[in-house]
């Protein structure tokens, strides 16, 4: 019998698959072969690159046990030859001389005296001893073991750009005083090119990181994060013939199966990708339900474009992505393909639908409707002519046609 474990077939072609451990989602990709010995063989370059980050993963943590375990003796005990401490420490500087076996640098660290004469590779295992021993603190080790105590998915993700933006300037927590923090603080809006909200969002990740390794927060206290001056983004909507170039170039990525629809439901619906991750197909009606979010008080009903009908089936009945994998996925789609980082974004469809409705005559409370816009002024504009007003929303739906010449404008 074929060995087809963590592989899928569809249309075909064969996938690898696997679920994620601690969790009900599953990881898949496409092996981009019809050919299950090629499918095979792929599958195993990839459980074994798994392997090696599994067991790379588990050694920083038994280290970091072992960390805490030798720090926990010190406090119970400050004779510097107890028996717990002499034990950890065996087992430390066993483990770095394996280390410098293996790196061939075990020769070369016997003969030199000072840490400040050692190469970048005969550090590692004289860091390792010192990073056990509570030493040393590299942020690089430290950064995965942390992270994973922190549950929310876009908190995390946050608190690991922080982090990596100050592992630019520092390597290791040791290197951190109040002044060099301070230092760090005040340049990192010009630096990073960031606003001084985002600066907080970091110190906060920052201080989260200090609790972690159970260190005094106060070099990371009474700072002033200077003032940026507020940016105010001029973005465009899509061009007609952008929305299809977009819609046709995710058709045929087989990598992301589920951009194409999430692409396609946003250009006739307006929908936020929060929305669009929790939607619902009414198929009785012919219509999809999005949640509130953003300042909107309740759900809406839209009816379904034909154009988008088979998107909202696969979209409901498939494993979907969240709100964050929808932006972030989109974000590198569309900058492969040639499309400027701050021009346009996935929440541009929104207003490209706007401006179709409009540009088609649709009544600013029927937008406000389709949109779930609640605000008066929000979707208010011109129409385009004077044709006779498009007064319901089915009507506007129908009208929505990206084949047609191109409009394009800005918003703020």
């Amino acid at each position: 019998m074929a060995d087809t474990k963590h592989l899928l077939e569809l249309d075909s072609y064969w996938h690898f698959q696997r679920r994620i451990p601690h969790s009900k989602k599953f990881y898949r990709k496409s092996l981009k072969t019809k050919i299950l010995k090629v499918a095979q063989a792929r599958r195993d370059d990839i459980l074994s690159r798994w392997n090696e980050i599994a067991a790379d993963t588990q050694k920083h943590k038994d280290i970091w046990e072992m960390r805490k375990a030798y720090l926990l003796a010190v406090e119970d005990n400050p004779d510097p030859e107890s028996n717990d401490r002499v034990a950890i420490e065996e087992i430390l500087r066993e483990d770095a001389d394996r280390m410098a076996v293996e790196l061939g640098v075990h020769d070369m660290l016997n003969m030199k005296a000072s840490y400040h004469d050692l190469t970048d590779k005969e550090k590692i295992p004289v860091d390792h001893v010192r990073f056990g021993l509570g030493a040393l603190t590299p942020f690089e080790k430290v950064l995965p073991l942390w992270l994973e105590t922190i549950d929310n998915k876009k908190t995390r993700a946050g608190y690991r750009k922080g982090v990596e933006r100050l592992m630019t300037q520092h390597a290791v927590v040791e290197e951190i005083t109040w002044k060099k923090a301070n230092r760090y603080l005040k340049a990192a809006p010009k630096k990073f090119d960031l606003s001084k909200p985002t600066i907080q969002k970091d110190l906060m990740g920052i201080l989260n990181l200090w609790q972690f390794l159970e260190l005094e927060p106060e070099v990371w206290q009474n700072h002033k994060i200077p003032n940026t001056p507020h940016k105010t983004v001029k973005r465009l909507a899509w061009k007609n013939s952008e929305v299809i170039q977009l819609l046709e170039a995710a058709r045929g990525d087989n990598k992301i199966p589920w951009l194409y629809h999430a692409i396609n439901i946003a250009a006739y619906t307006g929908a936020r990708e929060g929305a669009i991750a929790e939607c619902k197909y009414l198929a009785e009606h012919n219509l999809i339900w999005f949640p509130a979010k953003k300042k909107e008080t309740s759900g809406r009903r839209i009816h379904i474009h034909p154009n988008v009908a088979e998107s909202v089936v696969w979209w409901t009945t498939n494993k979907t992505p969240e709100q964050q994998t929808i932006a972030n996925g989109f974000g590198d789609f569309k900058t492969k393909l040639g499309f400027k980082k701050d021009v346009q974004c996935f929440h541009s469809f929104r207003h490209t639908l706007i401006q179709h409705l409009r540009a088609n005559n649709v009544i600013s409370e029927i937008v406000k409707a389709i949109v779930g816009h609640k605000e008066a002024g929000t979707t208010d504009g011109g129409y385009g002519g004077s044709q006779q007003l498009v007064t319901t929303v089915t009507e506007a739906i129908e009208l929505i046609d990206y084949t047609r010449d191109d409009f394009v404008g800005t918003y703020d």
